[in-house]
């Protein structure tokens, strides 16, 4: 053995500092990590299923559950229905593209309610997805499966 004693330099003690340090630190953060939560927000989805055969608004009904393509728990509860005629740009002979109405085929406005939270930024999220106006979203219910476009995203008391 070596006859030098042990001898605590400063250096040591910076260095046991910063790792008490560290550890307080990682202490905390694990004490809150249940904490750091987005509070939820109750939120109004609008959403159209375009140029769908007649009498297809049926099979969707108020109350329904409404699930994202895949996922295993619905992300929202049907509270409206509305069937009205199809409205699809279509273009003339010159290349010009006009507005028109297909009364053989319907558009289907859906109005859902679901729980979210805005991010940070004041972005709908809901089901662990950003929600925007003219996302496209393969959805269904229990008795229909369609595309749909969300028109707009609510929060209570106001629109995002």
């Amino acid at each position: 053995m070596s006859g030098r004693a042990f001898s605590f330099t400063a250096k040591d003690a910076f260095i046991t500092v910063l790792l008490v340090l560290a550890g307080i630190i990682i202490i905390l953060k694990a004490g809150m990590a249940g904490k750091l939560v987005m509070p939820p927000e109750n939120l109004t989805v609008k959403m159209v299923i375009e140029a769908q055969l007649p009498n297809f608004h049926k099979s969707i009904r108020v109350g329904d559950k409404i699930y994202q393509k895949g996922a295993l728990d619905p992300f929202g509860t049907v509270v409206s229905v509305e069937a009205k005629p199809a409205k699809i740009y279509t273009a003339d002979a010159k290349g010009h593209y006009y507005l028109r109405e297909f009364p053989e085929q319907e558009d289907v406005y859906v109005t859902v309610r679901s729980s979210g939270f805005l991010s940070l930024k004041g972005a709908p999220i809901i089901d662990d997805t950003f929600f925007y106006s003219n996302q496209y979203m393969p959805a269904h219910t229990e008795r229909a499966t369609f595309a749909s476009r969300i028109l707009d995203v609510e929060k209570q008391g106001g629109s995002q």
